[in-house]
């Protein structure tokens, strides 16, 4: 099973 949500991207984004 992946754990590669909409979560995770939004997770990426904001560390910006």
């Amino acid at each position: 099973m992946e754990i590669i949500p909409i979560y995770w991207i939004f997770l990426l984004r904001g560390h910006n």
